[in-house]
Formats: structure tokens, sequence, C-alpha cells
């Protein structure tokens, strides 16, 4: 047996074992602990049956690193000081696994060169970036266009017009997800921090052509998950109003502190309209990617 066994599934009876990790993991990187108790436990449930999409690795002490693997995705969190052997094999054992389990695609955070040396030299190859981005300022939202209106969202009515307009033109990027309608709905709508009143929906007569998706994350971070419009109402101010709107609603939300969001690094005409909205970038995710 080796010095980092035993490998096993994690079970809901780990969670409180998962959040020490994954929190150790966020005071390293980013100075404070920010995995959330109920989004974590959630994306367990959410994950399929644990048997077949996770593992951990265990000590006397803990969890030393686990993964989760959802389709092609993967997550890996690897805590800074394992007790069972050095952070490099803990790393190596688990991505190992998730390979075989079937992803072959990882997200790993800028500072993190640790982990993103070992997913290099078990072949996976860094294929882009994505920045997630924090509200500095608070700029006003410009007007609406005058034919498009909000409406409150109710999940059963609006969720199949919203994901079929935000999935329809984000077929066509490569660094987006084609998720089928019951992974986003579990992802995006079916959460319990997810509130109706966070989410801002526009229509042009009975047609979606806008959709800004929040969450509030730890109690003081608010989140936009999803932006998107449709490309016939593009240039037309909709965007804008759409971030500022929804981060003003986050934002009013007792406790929240700042407001964020992801785009992906390359893409310059997102970032141009987000720092115009005051939002600018406070850390940068590399995609590695595995060969088929």
């Amino acid at each position: 047996m080796s010095p980092i066994d035993p490998l096993r599934p994690v079970a809901v009876a780990d969670l409180a074992d998962l959040l020490s990790t994954a929190q150790a993991v966020d005071t390293a990187l980013w100075g404070r602990p920010e995995t959330d108790l109920d989004d974590l436990a959630h994306e367990l449930a959410v994950s399929g049956p644990l048997s077949h999409t996770s593992r951990a690795l265990t000590s006397a002490h803990g969890i030393d690193g686990f993964v989760l693997v959802r389709g092609s995705e993967c997550a890996l969190t690897v805590h800074p000081t394992p007790t069972a052997t050095d952070r490099v094999a803990v790393a190596s054992r688990l991505l190992t696994w998730a390979r075989a389990a079937g992803a072959a695609e990882i997200d790993l955070a800028a500072p993190d060169t640790e982990l993103q040396a070992v997913a290099a030299t078990l072949g996976w190859q860094h294929t882009h970036s994505s920045h997630e981005l924090l509200r500095r300022r608070r700029v006003p939202p410009p007007a609406l266009p005058a034919d498009v209106d909000l409406r409150r969202f109710v999940p059963e009515q609006h969720a199949h017009a919203v994901h079929r307009m935000l999935y329809g033109f984000w077929a066509e990027t490569p660094t987006h997800h084609d998720r089928p309608y019951e992974q986003w709905w579990e992802l995006f709508v079916d959460h319990p921090a997810s509130e109706p009143d966070h989410q801002l929906v526009a229509w042009r007569d009975d047609t979606v052509v806008g959709a800004a998706l929040g969450r509030i994350f730890t109690g003081d971070t608010g989140w936009i998950l999803q932006l998107g419009v449709a490309p016939s109402q593009r240039r037309r101010g909709l965007g804008r109003a759409l971030l500022c709107l929804a981060a003003d609603r986050l934002q009013a939300a007792p406790g929240v502190r700042e407001v964020g969001l992801s785009v992906d690094a390359s893409n310059d005409a997102a970032l141009e309209l987000y720092r115009a909205a005051g939002v600018e970038v406070d850390r940068t995710y590399l995609r590695f990617t595995a060969e088929p």
C-alpha cells in the first residue's frame, strides 16, 4: 500500500473534512476561506453517484485531496500541506484517476503553479484562460432599449426559454460548454441560494433576448453566473444594462460586499463591456485539456 492510500469515493459524511481542505486551499491562494458549506453540499448532491464521480485521498488527520468529475470536467482540490505525502503525489494520483473516469478539462488557479506542473507532466495542455472579475465601483445602469422589458423570473415557466437563448449562440463559442437543460437547471437554477429576484430576464414581446443569472456565495459575495444577450439585440446597451442592474440587486442584499463574474481571457469585447460597468479583473484561471 502506498503512503497516500486509500483512494476511495467521497461520501456525504466527509463534508466537514472536504470543507476544511477546500478552505485551506482558499486561504493559501487568496488569503481567506471562500468555499461555502451549502455550495459544496449542493455540488456533491448534483454530481451523480459519488462512487463513480469522486475520489478522495485520506490520512489520519483528514482529507489530503479530492476530485469531482462531471462529464468531461473535473474539479481538483489538494491541501496546501497534505499530511500523508507531498502535494505533487496527491495531485498526480487524483488527476490520473479523474482522467481514467473520463475527465478531459480542468481549471487551475494561476498562482497554483504546482498543480499546473502536475497536469502538464501527465500530458494535459494549457488551452486557454479565464478571468474572475469583481465590481470595484458602481456605475449607473443605462436605460433598457425602449422595446425591451424585464419580467420576474418564474423558473417553471421561463427556464427553457432562457436556456435556449443562452446556449443557442454559445454553441458556436469553443470556450463555452454546451450543457443539456437538466444539467444547466441543476447548476444554475435549482440551487438553495438561487432566488428569482436575482435572475434578470429581458424580453422583447414574447421572446427572451437577454439574461443575467445571479447568486450569493459565502454570505458576502454576489456572483453573476451567466450573462448573455441574443445576437440580434447586441450593441443596444442591453448587456451593460443587465450587468449593472444585476450587480445592483445582488449588492443590495444584506451583507453582500462585492459582486463578480467570469469571462474568457480572450474575449476582449466582453472585457471592455465589463470594465465600462465598473468591473475589473481580480484573478485568473488556466484551463488544461487532456488529449482524447
